[in-house]
């Protein structure tokens, strides 16, 4: 699983902030950690919720499900929820955010850490 690259999604394992459970979800590989076995992604979440936040990126489901971000509902990543994941945890690669939306990421994660 060493060849995940930043913007691809992913299905892994994330925890929930209180670390009591965990939850099989989509999330967004930002880097590649120093320890190669090991990455920074972002929660991606198809909640209502999550589209209220300022730092919530929309991401619209495929038409296509045999390319693209592999989403099936349109979907929010959520900046505020970064953790750090061993590849074990991740399930495998189903899709790539484009290039317009990574660019957006860059921007929220900015806004958010006040860059």
């Amino acid at each position: 699983m060493n060849d995940l690259q930043p913007g691809d999604i992913v299905l892994a394992v994330f925890p929930f902030s209180s670390l009591q459970a965990a939850k099989a979800r989509p999330c967004l590989v930002l880097a590649q950690c120093a320890v190669p076995e090991d990455y920074l992604i972002a929660y991606i979440s198809s909640s209502e919720f999550a589209s209220k936040l300022s730092t919530s990126v929309k991401i619209e489901p495929n038409s296509d499900p045999n390319s693209g971000t592999g989403l099936k509902l349109t979907s929010y990543l959520r900046v505020d929820k970064l953790y750090t994941l061993h590849q074990s945890v991740i399930a495998g690669r189903i899709g790539k955010l484009p290039d317009r939306l990574m660019a957006e990421v860059k921007i929220a994660l900015a806004k958010l850490l006040d860059l």
